[in-house]
């Protein structure tokens, strides 16, 4: 593969020989995912408050903090690192 390619999927520290679909918490890969983290204090009190990302087709996830959408930093999301993902299946998109 080009070092193009290369450059393009280390954001999230997955790679392109990985493929498409390959979870992978260690690197921050989390393809078709919604990735969740408590956010500290409001989590304790509400369990069910946290921030939440979507991770795109490749692994690169996404999360809204102000003003939109913006990739999530190295090693998790804004809030911390994420503690849950689920892994939608691409057989409902048309």
């Amino acid at each position: 593969s080009s070092n193009d390619d290369s450059e393009s999927a280390s954001f999230s520290g997955c790679s392109p020989e990985q493929g498409c679909g390959q979870v992978d918490v260690e690197n921050d890969c989390y393809p078709q995912c919604i990735v969740w983290t408590p956010i500290h204090g409001c989590t304790w009190c509400f369990p069910f408050v946290g921030h939440m990302g979507i991770g795109l087709s490749s692994g690169e996830v996404y999360e809204f903090m102000g003003m939109g959408t913006s990739r999530a930093p190295e090693g998790g999301l804004s809030f911390g690192p994420v503690c849950r993902y689920v892994q939608l299946s691409s057989s409902g998109v048309r």
